[in-house]
């Protein structure tokens, strides 16, 4: 209740500003029974050649936070250093 409520809170960057692309993600559980996880996916918008990678945990001990908590700190990262992100 508390991660959807702080969820609701973050205001988003416009991320096509910075020339980045950023779309929701679900990544399902490894077996039926576990849960699927919703995660933010930055790309640069003219990504020709991948740079790197980084999976981005915020803190929060899995009761506080969400992947919009650090949206423009990842959306300045995926634009300057031309990497992908993934915000768990």
């Amino acid at each position: 209740m508390i991660r959807q409520a702080a969820a609701q809170l973050a205001e988003l960057a416009d991320a096509n500003a910075r020339g980045v692309v950023r779309e929701e993600v679900i990544v399902p559980g490894r077996t039926p029974d576990d849960p699927s996880v919703r995660c933010l996916l930055y790309k640069p918008q003219d990504l020709s050649e991948l740079a790197g990678a980084y999976l981005h945990l915020h803190g929060g001990g899995y009761i506080l936070g969400s992947p919009e908590g650090s949206d423009l700190h990842n959306i300045q990262l995926a634009a300057s250093l031309g990497i992908v992100i993934i915000s768990v």
